[in-house]
C-alpha cells in the first residue's frame, strides 16, 4: 500500500521504542510491565519556507528588516512545530511513500494544500508576533511522520505513550503517571537501604531536618503573649494531625529504628 505523501524514516525500532518507555515506567514505580499493544499513527505536517518583514515606524513604506526561515506545521493541531522542521530538513532524502507493515491510523488533516497557504500565513503571524500583511509563504510541501502508540495494560489500567519513531523521543513522557508505591514495597526498600552504614545517617539527619522545620513552622503560627509562645496551643489536639507532614519511608525508617533499639534493650 502507498501512501499520498512522503513519509519520514523509521530511525527508532518498535523494540527500542519499548524499551524506553520501560526505564520510564520503572521510574515512575510501575511493574509487571508486560510487551504493549503497538499500533502506528500517521501525523501530516505542512513544511514551508517564510519570509516576514518589519516596517520603519518612521518613514512610510520603508522596510526595516527581514527574516527568513523553515517551518513545520501540524495539518491537525495547526501549530507550528520547529523539532518537525529540524527532522523534514535531515531526513527529506531518505523518505518514502510505502505504508506501514504494521496496524496503522492516519490522523486527519482539517486543511489541505488548497487553503493551506492562508492559514499558515496567519499562523506564521501569530508565532512571530507581526503582521500577517507582511508575512509571504512559499514552498508548500506535506509530509508525514509516524508515531508508535505503546499502550501498557497494567494492574488492569491501560497507559498510552507515544514515541516519534524518527528521533525515538517520547512525547510528553511527564502526563506518564506515577504509581504510589505499596506498604510492603516500602517497608523492604528501607530495609534494603537500612542494610548499608551510611543510610542510618543519612535518614537520620533527614527525620530530624523535617521534623525540625515542621515544628519550627507551627511555632511561628502559635499565638504569642507578652513575646511567649504559648505552649498549651502545642498540647491541642489538632497539632496531632500535623505529624502527618513525615514522608512515609521517613515513618517506617522511625518505626524500624525504635524497634531495633527495643530489641538491642531486650539483651541487655
Amino acid at each position: 500500500m502507498y501512501l499520498g505523501n512522503p513519509l519520514l524514516p523509521s530511525k527508532t525500532t518498535i523494540d527500542e521504542a519499548t524499551s524506553m518507555v520501560k526505564k520510564v515506567l520503572l521510574e515512575k514505580n510501575w511493574v509487571e510491565i508486560k510487551k504493549p499493544k503497538v499500533r502506528i499513527l500517521l501525523e501530516s505536517y505542512f513544511f514551508f519556507n517564510y519570509h516576514y518583514f518589519n516596517e520603519s515606524s518612521s518613514k512610510e513604506n520603508i522596510i526595516e528588516n527581514s527574516v527568513d526561515g523553515l517551518l513545520a506545521i501540524n495539518a491537525f493541531t495547526l501549530l507550528i512545530d520547529k523539532e518537525i522542521s529540524d527532522l523534514i530538513i535531515k531526513n527529506s532524502k531518505d523518505v518514502s511513500n510505502v505504508a506501514p507493515s504494521i496496524d496503522f491510523i492516519k490522523i486527519k488533516s482539517i486543511i489541505d494544500k488548497k487553503n493551506a497557504g492562508e492559514v499558515i500565513k496567519l499562523k506564521v503571524a501569530e508565532h512571530f508576533k507581526v503582521s500577517k500583511k507582511n508575512v509571504v509563504v512559499s514552498g508548500i510541501k506535506k509530509y508525514m511522520v509516524s508515531f508508535y502508540e505503546l499502550t501498557f495494560n497494567i494492574n488492569k489500567k491501560d497507559i498510552v505513550v507515544l514515541v516519534n519513531s524518527v528521533n525515538g523521543k517520547i512525547i510528553d513522557s511527564t502526563r506518564i503517571p506515577v504509581r504510589e508505591k505499596e506498604l510492603m514495597e516500602v517497608t523492604k526498600e528501607t530495609l534494603q537501604e537500612l542494610a548499608h552504614p551510611n543510610s542510618w545517617l543519612k535518614y537520620t539527619k533527614e527525620i530530624f531536618l523535617e521534623i525540625g522545620t515542621k515544628l519550627s513552622k507551627k511555632l511561628k503560627k502559635g499565638k504569642q503573649k507578652n513575646n511567649v509562645i504559648l505552649i498549651k496551643d502545642l498540647k491541642e489536639k489538632n497539632f496531632t494531625k500535623s505529624l502527618a507532614f513525615l514522608d512515609s519511608k521517613l515513618v517506617w525508617i522511625i518505626i524500624i529504628l525504635l524497634a531495633i533499639f527495643l530489641i538491642y534493650l531486650s539483651f541487655l
